[in-house]
């Protein structure tokens, strides 16, 4: 069995309901990541709205549930497999791998319904039986806008899909983003799964990702609290692209055989990048998708990028073995920079990496890896060795090295930089439960920088990232957690006019408390303080107190969320961070600096089984400077 609480007794289902948003809060350790993690956020949200059948579960769909390790996939499956469909969710309580937190988690993505009796497809049935969802949204803000842009201040967003059991999936996307002149991005996808030997054929957008990420990952990164929460599970191949980001996905077809043990995926890929160029030449890649200036628009689709590859992997019980090649193709140059920190940068017109990748687990152990190569000499290692010990300890340990000339256009990985490059580190995580009720987690990870980086202009740089947590959970109406975390790195330094190097040290402290009155009501407390040190200079200091409720009525299909956040910081450096929940398919944690507060309240309204209507209100309130923000937004989502 893998690792984790066995209890005997059968939990009530009406017990505490968890948010089960709070797990992506939790995996962000620091909150400023990438947006790679919308994608993560989008998909579970539609998995909560469209719930898998635990009965008809395939490996392919439960590795879509972050939460959970690939041995506690396996024991569910077996579990359906040895004695049956589940009747109920209940059923989860007998499989030993699985701890409360995670049954908790996985109700919110599953339903024990009967198993499909045709495997068929007809177009009458396609139309009778497809499910369709439809979700409109607009943003209205309220403050006056400063004329800068070309277009309104008003935010649209369209969203259509389509789906047919497990077997057909369709979805079309587009976005107008605020002071643009109208919609000027569209994703359109088609997905046909589980025909034969075909796994999955995607035709239009989608996203990718195999190994550990070195070579190719445009899915959600690894984050240090994930290392620890799924012992790092390997790729998860190819997805379709929906969200509203407009970069980091590809265009064109890709496509998953299988033949017994070995699966092939391939995939081909053209479309247009925006980009900064210099004399003909690419400076730089620009992907936050605004085309609201003349400057924006100028920058809109002036390189064509064409990829192509392919991954082979073979899978036989606890054993996998994975290959994967990529091609890259840009009508223009990336600009050759002979100095600083952008001295091995991608130059030319065409790259290519390669990577293998491989895993092994048992009951108490799993040992992953990836190690890859680019055109440009440079090659990339990561290693993880995961192990179960008396008591149900945990501890997880990642060696990953990344030569400074390595470089993947699309590669994703750990790391403590934003780039799989120039960095080398060991990580060693502990996850131990002292009972039932409480858990103690925490990491140290030792980083080192081989050359120079952006703000750093020495070599062999070094750093430390320190995390501790204790979560309790009384399983009844209340929880609590506190997290200390401790990052201390080199940086460039000036101090009486000179320059140097020096550490910078940032320590943060949260506390949270989330608290259950009855089935209806629920409340959540966070405290957060932040405490920096650069150099010898005085500390910049910031703390947030914020308070949110929940209130589902009885009376009427009406859920009210109420949040309230006061912040205080020295400056932005010592600025904080809060998750504020949003309508659907919208995740975001805000930073706040300087002194205020924000104020926001979300209503959601089943207007009849098939309509529903959300609307959020928020303000944000500066009292050292004269800034107020206010913002409407609407939702509508239609289920036919």
């Amino acid at each position: 069995m893998s690792c984790g609480l066995s209890f005997c007794s059968v939990e009530n289902l009406n017990a505490q309901t968890l948010d089960w948003e709070s797990f992506i809060e939790n995996l962000l350790v620091d909150a400023e990541t990438d947006s790679s993690w919308d994608n993560l956020y989008e998909d579970l949200c539609y998995l909560h709205e469209n719930p898998i059948n635990i009965n008809e579960s395939t490996t392919e769909e439960l590795v879509q549930l972050p939460f959970l390790t690939a041995q506690q996939i396996e024991e569910i499956l077996a579990y359906v497999y040895i004695y049956g469909p589940m009747k109920t969710l209940g059923e989860l309580n007998l499989i030993k791998g699985l701890n409360y937190e995670t049954r908790q988690k996985l109700r919110f993505f599953l339903y024990c319904g009967e198993k499909s009796k045709q495997d068929k497809i007809y177009i009458h049935d396609l139309l009778k039986k497809g499910k369709n969802e439809l979700v409109a949204r607009t943003d209205y803000p309220f403050e006056e806008s400063s004329g800068a842009y070309l277009g309104s201040d008003l935010y649209h967003s369209l969203r259509y899909k389509f789906r047919y059991k497990d077997k057909i999936e369709a979805g079309l996307t587009a976005e107008k983003d605020k002071g643009e002149r109208g919609i000027d991005s569209y994703s359109l996808y088609a997905l046909l799964k589980n025909r034969g030997i075909l796994k999955k054929l995607i035709i239009g957008n989608y996203r990718l990702s195999f190994g550990h990420g070195l070579v190719l990952n445009t899915d959600f990164s690894l984050g240090k609290n994930y290392i620890l929460s799924t012992s790092c599970t390997s790729g998860k191949g190819i997805k379709p692209h929906s969200s509203t980001r407009e970069s980091n996905f590809f265009q064109g077809a890709a496509s998953t055989v299988s033949f017994g043990k070995w699966e092939l995926s391939t995939f081909l890929s053209y479309r247009k990048l925006d980009a900064t160029l210099n004399k003909g030449t690419i400076s730089s890649l620009k992907d936050d998708g605004y085309h609201r200036t003349e400057l924006e628009l100028s920058k809109k689709g002036n390189v064509q990028s064409q990829l192509s590859g392919g991954n082979i992997s073979y899978i036989k019980d606890h054993f996998q073995l994975g290959l994967t090649t990529v091609y890259t193709l840009f009508s223009k140059p990336f600009y050759k920079n002979t100095s600083g920190y952008k001295l091995y940068y991608p130059v030319g017109h065409s790259f290519w990496n390669t990577s293998m990748n491989y895993g092994y687990r048992n009951n108490r152990l799993n040992i992953q890896g990836e190690y890859a190569v680019s055109a440009q000499g440079g090659w990339a290692t990561l290693n993880t060795l995961s192990v179960c010990l008396f008591n149900e300890l945990q501890l997880s340990f990642l060696y990953r090295y990344y030569h400074p000339k390595y470089n993947a256009i699309y590669g994703s990985s750990f790391s403590e930089g934003s780039m799989v490059k120039n960095e080398k580190g060991f990580y060693f995580g502990m996850n131990y439960p002292f009972s039932r009720s409480l858990k103690l987690s925490s990491y140290i990870d030792f980083f080192q920088f081989p050359y120079l980086r952006y703000g750093v202009s020495k070599p062999n740089t070094k750093g430390y990232d320190f995390l501790a947590e204790l979560k309790f959970n009384s399983r009844k109406n209340f929880s609590w957690n506190i997290r200390y975390r401790k990052k201390s790195k080199q940086a460039d330094y000036t101090e009486n006019g000179k320059k140097g190097i020096a550490y910078t040290r940032n320590q943060k402290v949260k506390l949270q408390a989330n608290y259950t009155f009855n089935d209806l009501f629920q409340g959540k407390s966070i405290l957060n303080y932040n405490h920096l040190n650069e150099g010898k200079k005085s500390a910049s200091r910031g703390y947030s107190f914020s308070q949110s409720f929940q209130y589902n009525m009885r009376c009427i299909p009406l859920q009210i969320a109420v949040n309230g956040i006061y912040f205080h910081t020295d400056d932005y450096d010592s600025r904080v961070f809060s998750y504020e929940q949003g309508l659907l398919y919208s995740f975001s944690i805000p930073s706040y600096y300087g002194i205020g507060y924000r104020f926001s309240t979300l209503l959601k309204y089943n207007l009849n089984s098939n309509l529903s209507l959300q609307c959020k209100y928020g303000f944000t309130c500066y009292r050292d400077r004269n800034i107020n923000k206010n913002m409407l937004n609407i939702q509508l989502r239609y289920k036919f």
